[in-house]
């Protein structure tokens, strides 16, 4: 009976540390399971972060475009527009061209209610 109750004191040395080992091994396995979580957080909040700041600078780049002074080119192709339309309203006006002439054509619509010019 000695011997049955000094082996019953005293723990087996291999199974205390398999367990030390086995609770080493679960801390590890549940700290990387968390260091995953928080990873996979923080890049989401980046992505989020960096796609939010692409839309910002689209928006910066528009708006800097349309503050900034017309180009040589841009200034010549209005000057070529205003000197058409320049042409044009100066032929409108020239007499015997003039728009008078061609509404009279036309018949007037003075004096009719809106909803009789289109009949």
């Amino acid at each position: 009976m000695a011997k049955g109750s000094d082996e019953e004191d005293r723990p087996p040395r291999a199974s205390r540390a398999d367990a030390v080992r086995a609770a080493v091994d679960q801390a590890f396995q549940a700290g990387q399971a968390q260091v995953t979580r928080e990873r996979e957080r923080a890049q989401r909040q980046a992505h989020g972060v960096f796609e939010e700041l692409a839309h910002v600078a689209a928006r910066a780049r528009g708006t800097i475009d349309d503050l900034r002074p017309p180009s040589g080119e841009e200034l010549r192709e209005l000057r070529d527009d205003l000197r058409a339309l320049e042409g044009r309203v100066a032929a409108l006006e020239r007499p015997g061209k003039g728009s008078t002439k061609g509404r009279s054509s036309g018949g007037s619509s003075r004096g009719r209610p809106s909803s009789a010019r289109g009949a």
